[in-house]
């Protein structure tokens, strides 16, 4: 049986006579010059010959990843607020993007009240409350409470880093996910003004473009 290895040398880049030392091992499945390493099938035995090999100076298994979108929270100690109660309530979001579909994750704990306390859309052609899809993912990440994956069936709960914030919808980004500097400025603009209104004490704008001028 054989195992997949990341073999990593101390030359840089990794020259034909390092090469030519994996050869005999294994099969070399890619090279990496940005790591001095190679991505290589070997056996155990021939693992522990490289080990004791001068030019060889580290050896690694290559372990499996996944998404993993439910620990994002723990990343920056989200749950640690939860427990002191700290889970957004009655503050104000401010989501500056494509829209904010209706979403059972964006309601109140049992389901029955939506949490986007306020929509405004600055594009004129757009025809339903997220053409692009993009407001609603961050809005989700903001504040989505976890009731789409919670309950039966389930074996992780997706929350958002304020589960219980209420969310001011200003839609700037069309369909295409395009939109201009005006709307955005206004939207800001909005924002303030209904500061006081939604009790907004943070305004999120996960876009972009480059510096102009």
């Amino acid at each position: 049986d054989y195992k997949v290895t990341g073999v990593q040398t101390c030359a840089l880049p990794i020259s034909k006579a390092d090469l030519k030392l994996l050869g005999p091992y294994g099969q070399i499945k890619k090279q990496f010059d940005i790591i001095k390493g190679v991505h290589v099938s070997l056996s155990p035995s021939d693992i522990q010959a490289l080990l004791s090999n001068a030019a060889i100076c580290y050896v690694s298994p290559v372990r499996p990843l996944h998404g993993a979108l439910d620990i994002t929270t723990k990343s920056v100690n989200a749950d640690h607020a939860w427990q002191f109660g700290w889970t957004g309530t009655g503050v104000g979001v401010a989501v500056i993007d494509s829209g904010i579909a209706p979403r059972p994750d964006l309601t109140s704990a049992d389901g029955a009240t939506s949490r986007v306390v306020y929509s405004q859309s600055f594009v004129s052609s757009q025809t339903l409350p997220d053409d692009y899809g993009h407001g609603t993912h961050v809005a989700g990440i903001v504040g989505s409470n976890g009731l789409n994956s919670t309950g039966a069936g389930f074996t992780r709960t997706f929350k958002g880093v304020a589960p219980n914030v209420n969310l001011v919808d200003l839609r700037v980004l069309d369909a295409n996910g395009g939109g201009n500097d005006s709307d955005v400025v206004a939207a800001i603009q909005t924002a303030i003004s209904l500061q006081n209104t939604y009790n907004i004490r943070v305004i999120n704008l996960s876009l972009g473009r480059p510096v102009f001028e």
